[in-house]
């Protein structure tokens, strides 16, 4: 025999709708997202995404530079 034992809880002023009104539709919600939180991670990824392609183009550029330095010293065989 299963028994349980709960206490309903009810929250004050909530008769059973939207608890905020004025983002009732899923574009209400993106659109106040993206107006106030989106931009500032939006910037954030932008300045990591940069950081990322400047420590990633440096070994290149070293390694393009070791590069042409081996095809000039093999370039007089």
């Amino acid at each position: 025999m299963i028994e349980n034992y709960f206490q309903v809880s009810t929250l004050p002023k909530f008769g059973g709708g939207c608890s905020c009104p004025e983002l009732r539709s899923f574009r209400n919600i993106s659109g106040e997202y993206f107006r106030k939180e989106a931009r500032g991670e939006f910037q954030r990824e932008v300045i990591a995404f940069g950081a990322i392609c400047i420590t990633a183009a440096i070994p290149v550029l070293s390694s393009l530079h070791a590069l042409s330095a081996l095809l000039r010293a093999l370039g007089p065989l």
